[in-house]
């Protein structure tokens, strides 16, 4: 699963703060932001959405927003990997950060095609062909592997493909990868 930001297209305290070393490390890398910058604008200038309000960023994620992404489900105060993030987008976008709104946004509503109440989310969001159909994505900042868990010594513990699960008895969250 890639992090990334997903642009509208038309028609927990402990881990975060074992996070910050990472979170510094990871903010040296946000230059590549610069990247994203530009199709955000571009994205909604094309669109014909255009900016929610004049001289602010509005940003949408999801709710409740966990960490590490996010600190104590408050986006706005800046602490976890997806808030610092944003903010630095925010930042390169030529936007201080108190001139930031963030929104709750159920996360289906981000996927849908259609403008939008949020000039960009940034969520964990898996890019799939048929997402990528209804929104605009940046470049992933965040590559994360799927997994499969069971219990040790199972008939599939040792599984290393999807043919490998042939028969297995399997959950999975329903609307997510």
């Amino acid at each position: 699963m890639d992090q990334v930001l997903v642009l509208p297209r038309q028609a927990h305290k402990k881990g975060v703060d074992q996070l910050s070393t990472k979170i510094k490390v990871a903010l040296v890398a946000l230059v590549a932001i610069v990247a994203i910058a530009i199709p955000v604008v571009n994205a909604q200038k094309s669109s014909g959405c255009g900016q929610i309000k004049d001289g602010v960023l509005t940003i949408g994620t999801d709710d409740p927003a966990y960490g590490p992404w996010f600190d104590n489900n408050t986006p706005s105060n800046g602490k976890g990997y997806e808030a610092a993030v944003a903010y630095a987008v925010a930042e390169k976008l030529g936007y201080s950060a108190d001139k930031v709104e963030w929104v709750k946004v159920p996360f289906n509503k981000v996927i849908q095609p259609g403008c939008k109440d949020f000039d960009f989310d940034i969520n964990q969001v898996s890019i799939t062909d048929e997402r990528k159909k209804a929104v605009d994505f940046s470049s992933g900042y965040y590559d994360v592997s799927q997994t499969v868990i069971t219990v040790k010594g199972s008939k599939i513990a040792g599984a290393k493909s999807i043919a490998d699960l042939k028969g297995a008895k399997l959950g999975a969250q329903v609307g997510t990868t």
